[in-house]
């Protein structure tokens, strides 16, 4: 895995262990392939107990070692879609239900962060969608929110005290870090209802987020800053696991700049923040600790992800 790296006058900010890559050999897979990669990171976090251990297996959890746990591998594409129908009719995300017809298992059918996020929530799975859409103002806080998120929780304990779920959500991290952007005030110096910022970063992983724009989807794994003319003017760029991009190709580039230049990242694993600004996007913030039912039943239905499941940068 890459490790974080400092170096002047530029800084760059990665997960400390990359995810596995996972291939899109077709024009409609992104989604499940970005899931996939994030799930790869996530699943080894969560404690043996979590509910989405029972839910994928077909089984209980009662028997299974913490080890056979952290190796058990994400769900397939095909896998994926029959969770997909499963959490329909529990009655999540029915506005994707209704333009499925409720059927997705084995068709070609692009899926987004919204359908991703509602499937993590029936799996118990803590996420939170925030979408940085329909004008500057909010568009731009994209980059200084994924700074934030990879900058400020480096070094926590990413899973002490889940095993009952208490404690604050992936959605509470997002509403502090949005609250932060943009006017350089540290992560933690802000309060969220009595809960110092802290204490909820300890309870969120490192996990890659899963980032979603019009036509394509991406796996962010960290960022790099970079400055210019001497310092006057900086650009960032989001370092991510592309699923269009062959993974071998991955490899020997990552590879080759090691040898040739001192470990520099190459352009495979690059996408421009300026760019991506330029286009409503959303992104997936996950966390280990399980979801209780309650909060659980809560995100149900299309109030439930208005309300619970999404947060809009910028309102």
């Amino acid at each position: 895995g890459l490790c974080a790296t400092t170096s002047e006058p530029g800084r760059r900010v990665v997960r400390e262990f990359l995810p596995l890559h996972y291939r899109q050999a077709d024009k409609w897979s992104c989604g499940y392939r970005n899931l996939q990669m994030v799930l790869s990171s996530l699943l080894p976090l969560l404690p043996t107990s979590h509910p989405y251990f029972a839910a994928t297996s077909g089984g209980g959890g009662d028997g299974c070692n913490g080890d056979t746990h952290s190796r058990m591998p994400p769900p397939t594409v095909l896998d994926i879609q029959l969770l997909l129908e499963l959490s329909w009719r529990d009655g999540f995300d029915p506005d994707g239900a209704r333009h499925y017809q409720g059927k997705i298992r084995g068709k070609s059918k692009w899926i987004g962060a919204v359908e991703v996020a509602s499937l993590l929530t029936s799996l118990s799975v803590d996420c939170a969608v925030i979408q940085f859409i329909k004008r500057d103002s909010s568009r731009r806080l994209l980059v200084d929110f994924v700074w934030q998120y990879y900058d400020a929780q480096s070094g926590f304990d990413a899973c002490q005290d889940t095993e009952n779920g208490q404690g604050a959500y992936a959605s509470d991290l997002a509403q502090i870090i949005l609250a932060n952007c943009g006017n350089g005030a540290a992560i933690a110096s802000a309060l969220m209802n009595g809960a110092d910022v802290t204490a909820i970063s300890s309870r969120l992983p490192l996990v890659p987020i899963y980032l979603q724009y019009s036509g394509h989807s991406v796996t962010i794994v960290g960022i790099e800053r970079v400055y210019h003319d001497g310092g006057a003017n900086v650009s960032f760029n989001f370092l991510v696991m592309d699923p269009m991009i062959d993974g071998e190709t991955i490899r020997e580039r990552l590879w080759n700049n090691r040898k040739v230049d001192g470990g520099s990242l190459p352009d495979v694993v690059r996408v421009s923040a300026d760019w991506i600004r330029q286009k409503d996007t959303q992104i997936i913030v996950c966390g280990c600790s399980p979801l209780i039912p309650s909060e659980r039943r809560a995100r149900m239905g299309k109030n439930g992800i208005e309300d619970r499941l999404v947060v809009t940068a910028g309102e």
